[in-house]
């Protein structure tokens, strides 16, 4: 995500000259005094601009930043030059759009930001004339992305309590234990080893669905195996599963974490848009989902990567909660950051709280609905896993006999380790009922058989059965296995390419481009080769001179699928959403929120004061306390002479002409609307579009304004006898 580069000066005066008259006006007197005619209008932005550079006014503007325009300093800052529907949709959750609409013409007023038109979009920029104050604040994220610390054991209570729909979802529709690495291993070698289990339509028959429920429990069998597919461990070939033993390689090198980040971004391929069940390659354009397994794994590394970096665990037993929002708003910016890729940014627009239940059933997230001594009132938190770690490292796991061929898989065991007891073992149970999962094995002499096949010797399947059970296998266990292996080696079946040489031809098995292809020569002019490409064989031939070649088609060889959607294992790359985050950018904001309130306060008292021992009439101290409020007061220069008129941009109860006035001029400068109806406690927002009569009464037409996410704008109609309140928006545009 970009960093924020401000426009220039002689930008934001051109934005000053440039607007209408009203406003302009409105501006200039309120900031720098009544307009004396003749007037330039460049000379009137030179003076406004030079106001802002005297050191009590840029002191007392200083002063008078609280949390809210912190809020709205760093969103701005890093959406880069926001419209307003960009805007709002960051701060979501902080209030309602009318609130919001309020906060930002608020800082408009004061001069902190400023909106920039080009043709019809309209954006918004923080104000270069204060750019070394406001750069004190745009780096300063404790405001927009709140993140509380809580003692462990609440959260873990509060967690164990938790009765919230969602996270009883995550834990009952699909268990995180199903992401441990060993019941990933387990279930990769336990469907491949499945008999014939895919219906001609590519779904799984009964048969292998009743297999698969009665050693992993009910858990469905079809979004594992979908899963597994999305990921490119297993392929479905016609009535087969089989496993991609390279894909499987790239998947073990990488840590625990990064394995649950890319199962996560498998989990949501499939549930969003799920997997051709014929081919069990994602049902979406191809060349979108050959990089979607990776880009949505990029996607959601980034997101736990930007919590961790907000997190402070500074103290054991002290964990960092984030409230839905801030998940919310680190979704958006990295959406916004993969907005150019289009393929992207379709799957990742549904609602984040499908997103977030979705890393939560992977383990990379703890959710619990805090309801006692939880830093806001009610909502879903979130915590990062006490061991957030993608270095990796070397790991060593743990199987325990428990008869002479029968063997548990630990949960701690790597997936590289786990895969290869996997492969040994025939599965007989796997208990998740505990969280913790626990994995048996039964070796048996295919399972021996499939390693040995995969190039695993005799010494090598003894020797990692030795370290991870520290020694205790049984002797008849041995005996047992290098007896499969001598019995092996006297018949074999090779899965490979044969070619046959005669007469003059010979010569070819000595020269070094075919040579180095042979891998047995059971008979004369018979050669077994290592290779299962064709064109690697005739390249080799063709450079010892030999042109003319048959190949006699075999009807029954299947046929190889082409490359799958998905490449292989990059390196989840980091996408630095927030530029530096270190430092000082995430201190307490609870705390600092506090001091920002109590200094904006003091110096609102000592402008109020000087107010009340001004030689005024009680309207004019008023007129000047409610501009003091709203922080348009920035120097007590601005009090001499009364130089401000308040203009009435509110009215209720039984002032009829005040509303009338109020929605013309609505009309006029095409500003917004607050209203409340009677019987009605709620405010909405409304864009006037004509005043007209009705009977007795004068009714306006309007089109509501989006003050939820997802609401739809309507046509309205309202008289204004029944409307208590009313309020105009100046300056305002469509949101």
């Amino acid at each position: 995500m970009k960093d924020y580069t401000y426009h220039s000066v002689e930008e934001w005066r051109r934005s000053i000259i440039t607007l209408n008259d009203d406003v302009f006006f409105t501006l200039i007197n309120g900031t720098i005094g009544n307009v004396k005619t003749p007037y330039n209008k460049q000379k009137l932005a030179g003076d406004l601009q030079a106001f802002l550079a005297r050191p009590d006014v840029r002191d007392t503007i200083d002063a008078l930043i609280d949390e809210n325009d912190i809020e709205i300093i760093s969103a701005l800052a890093l959406l880069g030059a926001p419209d307003k529907q960009e805007l709002v949709e960051l701060l979501a959750g902080s209030a309602n759009n009318i609130v919001l609409h309020n906060r930002i013409q608020n800082m408009e007023e004061r001069l902190l930001i400023y909106r920039s038109q080009e043709d019809e979009s309209v954006t918004f920029h923080l104000n270069p004339v204060l750019a070394d104050i406001l750069n004190k604040y745009k780096g300063n994220y404790s405001y927009l992305l709140p993140e509380y610390t809580i003692l462990e054991e609440t959260f873990a209570s509060a967690a164990t309590n938790n009765t919230a729909e969602a996270a009883q979802d995550a834990d009952e529709e699909f268990p995180q234990a199903l992401f441990n690495d060993a019941v990933i291993a387990a279930a990769l070698r336990f469907t491949a080893c499945l008999q014939e289990p895919v219906k001609g339509d590519g779904l799984l028959k009964k048969k292998a669905l009743d297999e698969f429920e009665q050693v992993f429990g009910k858990i469905d069998a079809e979004t594992y195996t979908g899963i597994l597919c999305v990921l490119g461990l297993i392929t479905k070939k016609e009535s087969v599963i089989e496993e991609d033993e390279q894909k499987i390689a790239s998947f073990a090198a990488l840590s625990a974490n990064e394995r649950r980040v890319y199962c996560a971004a498998a989990l949501y391929i499939y549930k969003t848009g799920g997997i051709e069940p014929k081919t069990g390659t994602p049902s979406m354009s191809s060349y979108i989902e050959k990089v979607s397994i990776s880009m949505a794994a990029s996607f959601i590394y980034s997101l736990l990567t930007c919590l961790k970096e907000i997190s402070r665990l500074a103290e054991d037993g002290i964990t960092s909660v984030f409230p839905a929002r801030t998940l919310k708003r680190i979704t958006l910016l990295l959406r916004k950051n993969f907005s150019s890729r289009y393929y992207f940014s379709k799957p990742f627009a549904r609602d984040e709280d499908f997103l977030f239940s979705i890393i939560c059933k992977s383990g990379l997230l703890r959710r619990a609905e805090l309801t006692e001594g939880a830093p806001e009132s009610a909502g879903i938190y979130y915590a990062l896993p006490l061991n957030m770690d993608f270095s990796g490292g070397v790991k060593t796991g743990k199987i325990s006999f428990n008869g002479a061929f029968s063997c548990i898989t630990a949960p701690e065991t790597p997936f590289n380790e786990a895969a290869k007891i996997a492969l040994l073992g025939s599965l007989t149970s796997v208990d998740i009922s505990g969280g913790t999962p626990l994995i048996q094995h039964e070796i048996k002499r295919t399972g021996v058989q499939r390693a040995l096949d995969r190039g695993l010797s005799a010494d090598e399947i003894l020797d990692t059965l030795k370290r991870l059970s520290g020694g205790t296998e049984d002797e008849s266990l041995i005996w047992s296995i290098n007896e499969w292996t001598k019995r092996s080696s006297e018949v074999t079946v090779y899965d490979t390419l044969c070619v046959t040489l005669s007469g003059e031809q010979l010569f070819a098995a000595r020269a070094p481009s075919f040579s180095r292809l042979i891998l047995s020569n059971p008979a004369p002019g018979v050669f077994i080769l290592n290779t299962k490409n064709k064109k690697t064989v005739l390249d080799a031939l063709a450079k010892c001179g030999i042109d003319t070649v048959s190949s006699p088609s075999d009807k029954e060889n299947k046929k190889f699928a082409s490359a799958s959607y998905y490449n292989g294992y990059s390196h989840l790359s980091y996408i630095e959403a927030f530029g530096g985050m270190r430092g000082n950018a995430f201190t307490n904001g609870r705390d600092a929120g506090e001091i920002r309130r109590t200094i904006v306060d003091a110096r609102k008292n000592d402008l109020q004061a000087a107010v009340d021992s001004a030689p005024l009439s009680e309207p004019q101290k008023e007129a000047l306390k409610n501009r003091i409020s709203k922080r348009l007061i920035v120097s007590l220069s601005q009090m001499e002479g009364i130089k401000v008129n308040e203009e009435k941009l509110e009215a209720r109860g039984m002032d009829y002409n005040g509303k009338i006035a109020l929605a013309k001029q609505a009309v006029e400068t095409k500003d917004l609307l607050e209203i409340e109806i009677n019987g009605s406690e709620e405010r909405i927002l409304v864009k006037p579009i004509s005043i007209g009569k009705r009977e007795s009464d004068t009714v306006i037409s309007a089109v509501t304004v989006n003050t939820t996410e997802g609401g739809e704008k309507k046509n309205i109609s309202f008289p204004l006898g029944k409307i208590k309140y009313i309020r105009r928006l100046k300056n305002s545009s469509s949101i």
